[in-house]
């Protein structure tokens, strides 16, 4: 008997035309509800992002129910995707405060009086005259004119207001911090017994950040959780080859990168991140302004869909959707286009490839261009889901059917691009194959041609068979 979620979930991928290119929404106002939530995974959204920077325990455990009611109902395991907020600098909680360029404030640490205080203390410390400092995504920029000894100057160049709450970056300056604030490690507290499949580090600097999550992670009893590690500063691309090696995933967040970088500059930027993302078989998810114009519009900009193929030439195994889903007046919309343009993307340009290290690797290439010379689809069975992910660093261009009885496993594997994974209740390897196998062909018609990929742990075989064969 095939189960009710590997029968549905092939038959949703049969009539959608799956996308190669996995898009993850991100939950907020206008998304958190479960007809909305339901109606992006019928689309094909692959998982779901919640910003842990919003909201409150209260928040996250709605969102949750509503992601497990819509799996539940149509068949499928969305990952599902923790954001911690890390070391934000932000302006504190104080009125709003109306300010006019040309006009000077004062900017301090402590609790004097008439100066815009910040959330993090020791900022001020690293503050130099001629410093830019950009406030809500750059919509207000101040420049420092004079450093005191616990306060600075700046020159208000452009904007209007400084709200609380407010996140502010100094563009081009690393400002130490520790990676995971009190808040962070509330939240990780928190995801105990939750069904998270991946966790999105904030700020990372470089590898030890990612170590140090991962000990923290492990503590509580959480090893199992994938991290994506956000790269959106000057010292993460500085140590991105690091940062590859040691992360799970990696997400080029080019919000923050703006604030950093002149903008001229972020296409460079990203490209280098996904090098080495790519050359570190890591998966790529492209982050911030895919399809912004779609928060108030019902299609996007000729310029956002061919940001989607840039995305896609770069390697990219998934687009992360934010305020397009979060706050957005379209978030279904967004999806569906998102996933429609990445598909006819996907399928005209050749993305890279890294070179196969290792025997483990060698296998796993060997295996994508044997499908590929034949235009077959590949059938795996999974049980700690190494294989697909090897198989997705190579970024395939054709399907990749992955059984798995672990629902976690189905989670991870669901954002790498060209997987698609099945639930599949087996007791041993060897059965989880089979009814694999099965599952797939009685869908796409017995007589199909596949790649088979199998693993005997006993034998120490690893198999390669193209069934179905017609000479």
């Amino acid at each position: 008997m095939l189960s009710n979620k590997g029968t549905r979930v092939l038959e949703c991928y049969k009539l959608m035309k799956p996308c190669s290119i996995k898009v993850l929404a991100t939950l907020g106002p206008t998304s958190m509800k479960y007809e909305v939530i339901s109606s992006m995974v019928e689309a094909g959204v692959a998982g779901f992002r919640i910003n842990m920077s919003h909201g409150s325990p209260s928040v996250w455990d709605e969102m949750l129910k509503l992601i497990l009611e819509a799996e539940e109902q149509h068949g499928v395991y969305p990952a599902i995707i923790f954001d911690l907020e890390g070391p934000r600098i932000r302006i504190a909680q104080s009125p709003a405060t109306h300010v006019e360029p040309g006009q000077k404030i004062k900017i301090c640490d402590d609790e004097q009086d008439e100066c815009l205080k910040l959330t993090h203390k020791g900022v001020i410390k690293h503050l130099e005259p001629g410093d830019i400092i950009l406030v809500d995504d750059g919509k207000t920029v101040l420049r420092i004119l004079e450093k005191h000894d616990e306060s600075v100057t700046a020159l208000v160049v452009g904007g209007y207001s400084l709200e609380p709450g407010k996140g502010i970056a100094v563009r081009g300056k690393h400002i130490p911090l520790e990676p995971l604030t009190e808040k962070d490690l509330q939240c990780l507290d928190y995801l105990r017994g939750k069904p998270a499949s991946h966790i999105m580090l904030s700020y990372v600097a470089d590898g030890d950040h990612v170590k140090l999550l991962r000990h923290e992670l492990e503590k509580r009893g959480l090893d199992h959780v994938d991290i994506m590690a956000k790269i959106e500063t000057p010292r993460g691309v500085q140590n991105i080859d690091e940062i590859s090696k040691e992360a799970d995933a990696i997400v080029i967040a080019r919000g923050d990168l703006g604030m950093h970088y002149p903008l001229e500059e972020i296409p460079l930027v990203s490209s280098k991140i996904a090098e080495a993302a790519v050359k570190n078989y890591k998966p790529l998810i492209v982050a911030t302004e895919i399809l912004t114009s779609m928060i108030e519009r019902p299609i996007p900009t000729r310029a956002e869909i061919v940001d989607i193929y840039k995305a896609v030439e770069l390697g990219a195994d998934g687009l992360l959707l934010t305020g397009e889903t979060a706050i957005g007046r379209f978030p279904v919309k967004a999806v569906e286009w998102a996933l429609r343009v990445a598909s006819l993307a996907s399928s005209k340009i050749k993305s890279p490839r890294p070179e196969a290290r290792g025997v483990a690797y060698r296998l796993a290439l060997a295996l994508v261009e044997t499908a590929e010379d034949i235009d077959a689809p590949i059938i795996a069975y999974t049980m700690k889901g190494r294989l697909p992910k090897r198989i997705a660093s190579f970024k395939p261009t054709i399907k990749v059917y992955a059984g798995t009885r672990d629902p976690l496993i189905y989670r991870k594997l669901i954002v790498l691009r060209s997987i698609f994974p099945i639930h599949v209740e087996a007791t041993d390897y060897q059965e989880g194959l089979e009814r694999t196998s099965s599952i797939v062909l009685e869908r796409l018609g017995r007589d199909s041609t596949f790649v088979e990929a199998s693993w005997s742990r006993e034998n120490r075989v690893f198999q390669i068979k193209v069934r179905n064969i017609h000479y």
